[in-house]
């Protein structure tokens, strides 16, 4: 259950209200949201602030802002973060923990076994990557805490290209327990459907509730978040993007859908909730695209313009020692590109993407690409041994080749036998067949007379935009080769000879 929970009982404290701004391009998503949590404990609590990462999501900004103190966090890379768990928890403590075969921290551990001597929480890999866990510090009773955090996410897609926006539990969590009144609202007391009250009881008896005492450490950053009363929901989200909109659809929630009216065109979208949240479920939203598996470019503009980048990279110092030492273009660029990961936010940034049409296969696939022609030598002087050796490199030949070619394997000897009367595009019914005839296929057609067979190949219609290729696997001398290779500079541009008596075209 994530949100912002109390460090000594990881019981979750109360959001009062949930504030969500998101705005989507393409596959991506920006997320703001501003959630409001209140201490209701007769004493002061020390806050930590758990949310959960989606795939391919990073958190970029955060704020909390406790009676006037202001809590924000730097992004660091992992080499400057405190490495003090490794001596401060040695392996052995870590082994204690472990039993039954279980994993650490399976259920039953109490919330003392999540932090180790210094007071850092102690997390296995999957949590610790895939979990943003900050502490805000001490909290009042009754004092109220704002939270500002804000995302990025990219998007999934579904099989015919609609865009699935999850959104977070922590900023829509499901209220288990709802207050009923009973007795007038003008200061009457009330009873709720659950066993204990959210205001007015006694230390812990929430916690029970939710039993997070000694519930599963893996279950308080990963189970979805819940809330003891019901809070004020505000949502908005803008779609923007290269292509309009087709539709949208929630499996969760009514959705209503707005324009400016005095726009040009609907490029911008507006999506709110059409309805009061329920409380009961989670938030989903499926963007449908006009264009779903066209490519969209989608250009970001930086914070500076070209000019102003090129006045704020001539200021810096190291780059005027550098342009000192060696004058030359080229270690100025490179100077630029050292610094590209640096400056990546006052740069533009180009975005493509681009879902395939997986389900139906497009007209271009269905066209021939090319059209391979294998003619095979199956003449007495090929002995076992050779003819084995095509056959197995024949059928991986065949196996690899992609779909929409055309094929066709001719043997010639003393005659000519084909596969096919004319060659077929390449699907499994015209794979089984030639597989069949490979294993068929012995040296058995007399002499070579590779000519005729030249003859009856080139004799066969080409087909409109499909190059022919032919390959040859022959291992015996050709009786007449001048008027082999007169045939073939009169049919052919290219050609090439492989083996011990190739002969060069």
């Amino acid at each position: 259950m994530p949100g912002l929970r109390n460090r000594s009982t990881w019981a979750p404290l109360l959001l009062k209200t949930s504030c969500i701004k998101s705005c989507a391009k393409g596959c991506s998503l920006g997320l703001t949201a501003h959630l409001t949590y209140a201490n209701i404990e007769p004493v002061p609590v020390e806050g930590v602030f758990v949310y959960p990462l989606a795939e391919k999501e990073a958190v970029v900004g955060f704020e909390a802002s406790i009676a006037g103190r202001l809590v924000s966090v730097q992004i660091q890379s992992r080499g400057k973060l405190e490495d003090c768990c490794l001596d401060c928890c040695p392996t052995s403590a870590l082994d204690t923990q472990c039993t039954n075969g279980k994993d650490w921290c399976c259920c039953g551990n109490s919330s003392q076994d999540m932090q180790c001597t210094n007071g850092h929480l102690i997390l296995d890999e999957d949590l610790e990557r895939g979990t943003f866990i900050i502490s805000i510090g001490l909290i009042g009773s009754m004092e109220i805490v704002s939270v500002i955090i804000s995302t990025t996410q990219e998007l999934p897609t579904l099989e015919n290209g609609a865009i699935r926006l999850v959104f977070p539990t922590v900023l829509t969590p499901i209220v288990r327990a709802r207050m009923v009144p009973t007795k007038s609202e003008n200061g009457g007391r009330s009873e709720e459907n659950g066993s204990t009250s959210c205001f007015g009881t006694s230390p812990g008896k929430a916690d029970r509730l939710l039993g997070s005492s000694l519930q599963c450490v893996h279950a308080i950053f990963t189970s979805p978040a819940t809330n003891l009363s019901p809070y004020e929901l505000s949502f908005q989200l803008l779609v923007r993007g290269a292509c309009l909109l087709a539709g949208l659809e929630s499996p969760t929630h009514p959705l209503r859908a707005d324009a400016d009216p005095s726009a040009q065109s609907a490029s911008v979208t507006c999506i709110t909730l059409a309805e009061e949240h329920p409380y009961d479920r989670h938030l989903e939203i499926i963007l449908h695209l006009s264009e779903p598996h066209s490519p969209l470019v989608i250009l970001e503009r930086g914070r500076l313009t070209f000019s102003q980048y090129e006045q704020q990279i001539s200021a810096r110092r190291d780059f005027v020692r550098c342009a000192r030492k060696d004058p030359e273009s080229e270690k100025k660029l490179e100077f630029v590109r050292k610094r590209y990961h640096k400056d990546i936010l006052c740069s533009p940034v180009l975005m493509l993407n681009l879902c395939p049409d997986l389900l139906s296969e497009p007209p271009q696939l269905q066209r021939a690409s090319r059209e391979l022609l294998f003619l095979i030598d199956r003449s007495g002087s090929m002995s076992d041994l050779n003819i084995s050796k095509i056959k197995e490199g024949m059928l991986v030949a065949i196996k690899s080749v992609p779909p929409g070619t055309m094929l066709n394997i001719i043997g010639f000897g003393s005659t000519v036998k084909t596969l096919f009367t004319t060659s077929k595009p390449c699907s499994d019914a015209t794979l089984a067949q030639a597989c069949e005839y490979l294993q068929r296929m012995r040296a058995d057609m007399g002499g070579t007379n590779l000519l005729a067979a030249l003859g009856w190949v080139y004799q066969q219609p080409t087909h409109r935009s499909c190059p022919r290729q032919l390959f040859i696997l022959t291992d015996g001398s050709v009786s007449n080769v001048g008027k082999v290779l007169e045939l073939v500079r009169r049919n052919t541009c290219s050609a090439r000879g492989r083996g011990r008596d190739g002969v060069e075209f």
